[in-house]
């Protein structure tokens, strides 16, 4: 008799990225681009949301707005690093100056 599942295919599980982002235009866009190359896409919209979404979805990945509604991207970054989630994160802003990308690149990794 064959072990349970034997000969079964194996179940493949989406790698699944959290999109913190407030602007529905950009979050749409990026919904759209990641699952069309097969990424599992969780969201939220507003900072104070992200730290629940991050518990919740166990993402592979978290793209980062930088100015959002309730915390800012920075204090999002901070309180996961705090907490030892060693999950990668991507922020995304329009702003480029120098102190932004300085202030980001102690918790993260940043491409404007």
């Amino acid at each position: 008799m064959a072990a349970p599942g034997a000969g079964a295919l194996p179940i493949f599980m989406k790698t699944k990225i959290l999109i913190v982002e407030d602007d529905p235009h950009i979050l749409l866009g990026l919904e759209e681009v990641l699952k069309s190359e097969d990424y599992d896409v969780a969201s939220c919209n507003r900072g104070d949301q992200a730290l629940d979404a991050v518990a919740k979805h166990h993402p592979a990945l978290i793209v980062l707005d930088v100015m959002l509604p309730g915390l800012s991207g920075y204090d999002i970054c901070k309180q996961l690093r705090a907490k030892k989630v060693a999950t990668p994160i991507l922020m995304l802003t329009a702003r480029a100056r120098k102190l932004t990308r300085s202030s980001a690149l102690t918790s993260a990794r940043m491409i404007t």
